[in-house]
């Protein structure tokens, strides 16, 4: 099962959440200023989330991502943000075993990133 938000222009949120898959994938694709986007998937095995925000750089447009990711296993979770100024980044992922994160902010300046798995 698979769920795709793609977004453009400004201000834009988008949010998907996902129970108890395997195989899940969601994507969020935001070409867009001050976005904010999450996704979370709880009890999965082998799912996949994928956030990318696009923007132009200018010192006002700030993007958020979160993916959130609960007692799953061998779960994948990325993050992409280029452009803009002072975007947060975020992935959590709890209670699961051989989840893989990754996070690449590039074209900004002043941006936070943070991975947590336990």
């Amino acid at each position: 099962m698979s769920a795709i938000v793609d977004q453009s222009d400004e201000r834009n949120t988008a949010t998907i959440t996902q129970d108890d898959g395997e195989g899940l994938l969601a994507t969020v694709l935001q070409d867009s200023v001050d976005a904010t986007a999450a996704v979370t998937q709880n009890q999965g095995l082998d799912n996949e989330a994928w956030i990318s925000q696009q923007d132009e750089y200018s010192a006002t447009h700030h993007n958020t991502a979160t993916i959130t990711q609960e007692q799953g296993e061998n779960n994948l979770a990325k993050i992409l943000q280029d452009g803009g100024v002072h975007n947060t980044a975020v992935i959590a992922q709890y209670q699961g075993s051989g989840n893989t994160a990754d996070i690449m902010q590039m074209g900004g300046e002043h941006n936070t990133a943070t991975i947590t798995q336990y």
